[in-house]
């Protein structure tokens, strides 16, 4: 079972897991942070936005010859086409990055 069906909605696996654990580092976040009286939504929308077109972008790069005749299509992101380790690794960069500028 690759897709969730949620009426006439289809949803693949892999894009379930992503707002799933989007959520649940919102919920976790929001949680750790009350005492300190910080949210950390922005933040982690802007990591999952850097991720999203980091992983993309690299899609993009090793499948260049695609994309060579139709520069549209680069958008387009029906393929399917991210590659999850430089996204990943963008967005753990820029955690860094943010926590040790605000502590």
């Amino acid at each position: 079972m690759l897709t969730l069906n949620v009426g006439p909605l289809a949803l693949a696996m892999p894009h379930v897991l992503l707002l799933g654990s989007l959520l649940l580092a919102m919920v976790v976040g929001w949680w750790v942070g009350r005492r300190h009286g910080c949210n950390p939504e922005r933040q982690l929308f802007h990591l999952l936005l850097v991720g999203l077109l980091v992983a993309r972008l690299a899609f993009v790069v090793r499948y260049f010859e695609h994309f060579q005749g139709e520069p549209w299509r680069v958008i387009d992101i029906r393929d399917g086409g991210f590659i999850a380790w430089p996204g990943l690794l963008a967005a753990l960069a820029l955690g860094a990055w943010q926590g040790w500028r605000d502590r």
